[in-house]
């Protein structure tokens, strides 16, 4: 989550087209429902238009949203706001299982040659 966090979204002037109805219409609701979330929008000259979401603890994200519908941009900004950008969590053993392997252990005798072939 972006805690108090902010999505950054970056557009051109030109070739708005779809992009530019997300962000008359669908930003100016996700800033009233996520008033937690600084919401601001940058225009920049040249350069595809992306999102940028930037999180208390590490790195920002990134996501581009060049030829992207407005549903689809609205689901790229859901992510950036569910993203926890927490490291992975590491597991002590490889298998996690509350039952044990009924075939057995592996042992380095397990598959010696019978003499039968």
């Amino acid at each position: 989550m972006l805690g108090r966090g902010r999505v950054l979204t970056v557009f051109g002037l030109f070739g708005l087209g779809c992009r530019r109805e997300f962000v008359e219409r669908a930003l100016p609701v996700f800033k009233e429902k996520f008033p937690q979330y600084e919401v601001a929008t940058q225009v920049v000259r040249g350069k595809h238009p992306y999102l940028k979401g930037e999180y208390v603890k590490g790195k920002p994200r990134v996501v581009g949203v060049k030829n992207l519908g407005p549903k689809d941009i609205e689901y790229h900004v859901t992510n950036l706001r569910r993203h926890t950008n927490d490291k992975a969590t590491i597991f002590k053993s490889r298998v996690l299982s509350k039952t044990p392997s009924i075939q057995g252990k592996w042992t380095t005798s397990t598959f010696q040659e019978t003499g039968l072939n």
